[in-house]
C-alpha cells in the first residue's frame, strides 16, 4: 500500500516518497489508465499524473533526507546500554547531519548562509517563470544554482532554499548545544570517544 505523509509523524514524507519508488511501476500504471478514462468518469486531473522529472525531484529529495531518517533509528529507544538514546550521542549527530548538508550544498552549488532569507530572496528570482515561455527568465538564469548531483531534473533549483534553511536549523541548535558543556562533556566521557573525538572534529576549525 501508499504511505501518507502525517505532520506529526517524524520522516513520514521520506517513507512516503520511498514506498512510492517501491510501487513506481503500479502507480505509473494506476494514474495512466485513470486519466485515459473519459473525462466524466476520471477521478484524476491532468496535473496529478507524476512525470520523470517529478520522480527526478523525489530521489533528489529522497537522498536528502535518507540520513536524518538513518539518525532517527539510531537515535531512537531508553539508551539501554547507552546507545539509541544516550546524551552522549546528541553532539555526533548533530556533526553528522550537518555535514551531509554540507555536502549536499556543493553538490548544489548553493553557498551557505546563517539567514535563510538571503537563500530564498535568490531562489525565488531564479526560478521565476516567463508567463508566455514558462521557461526561466534571462535574468534568472543567471541566478539559477546546479542542481544535485545525480538530479539534472528542472525545478531541482528550490531544493538548495531547502538545504540551507535546514542547515542554518541546525546551526542554531548546534549554538545552543554549545552553551550547555553536558554535550561535550557526555562525549569525553564516552571511553570510545574522549578527547580524540573533538581533537578529530576540530582540525579544519583551529578556532574551535
Amino acid at each position: 500500500m501508499v504511505v501518507q505523509d502525517n505532520k506529526t509523524r517524524w520522516n513520514s514524507i521520506f517513507c512516503m516518497i520511498l514506498q512510492a519508488f517501491l510501487l513506481k511501476d503500479p502507480l505509473d500504471l494506476f494514474i495512466k489508465q485513470a486519466l485515459e478514462k473519459p473525462k466524466e468518469n476520471s477521478p484524476l486531473p491532468k496535473d496529478d499524473e507524476l512525470s520523470t522529472n517529478d520522480w527526478d525531484i523525489l530521489a533528489c529529495i529522497r537522498d536528502i533526507l535518507q540520513p536524518f531518517f538513518d539518525q532517527t533509528l539510531c537515535l531512537q529507544g531508553h539508551a539501554s546500554y547507552a546507545t539509541h538514546g544516550s546524551i552522549w550521542e546528541a553532539l555526533p549527530t548533530l556533526d553528522f547531519l550537518l555535514n551531509e548538508l554540507e555536502v549536499k550544498s556543493k553538490d548544489h552549488g548553493v553557498q551557505l548562509r546563517e539567514h535563510p532569507t538571503q537563500v530564498t530572496e535568490s531562489t525565488a528570482q531564479a526560478t521565476k517563470l516567463n508567463s508566455s515561455t514558462k521557461k526561466p527568465t534571462k535574468n534568472a538564469k543567471k541566478a539559477v544554482q546546479k542542481p544535485v548531483e545525480g538530479c539534472d531534473a528542472p525545478g531541482t533549483v528550490h531544493l538548495s532554499c531547502c538545504i540551507n534553511s535546514c542547515w542554518a536549523k541546525l546551526r542554531k541548535y548546534y549554538r545552543l548545544m554549545d552553551q550547555l558543556p553536558v554535550y561535550a562533556a557526555a562525549v569525553v566521557l564516552n571511553p570510545e570517544h574522549k578527547w580524540d573525538y573533538f581533537k578529530t572534529n576540530s582540525e579544519q576549525h583551529p578556532e574551535w
